[in-house]
């Protein structure tokens, strides 16, 4: 699960992070989860790059 967690820290240095038993606590832009796999991850890079194309196109 470190791993995990160092990975999220690479990806979203802003974002609120906790090591907990079986994953990572996630905090981010408003958005609270739990990540326990990498797949979680890459599904998570897609959401936030999405979105902040979508704050730059003005929504």
């Amino acid at each position: 699960m470190k791993e995990l967690l160092e990975k999220l820290k690479k990806l979203f240095p802003s974002a609120k992070l906790d090591l907990m038993v079986g994953g990572v606590s996630f905090e981010y832009e408003g958005m609270k989860t739990f990540v326990s796999s990498e797949k979680q991850i890459a599904i998570l890079q897609r959401i936030f790059n999405n979105y902040e194309e979508l704050k730059r196109n003005g929504f």
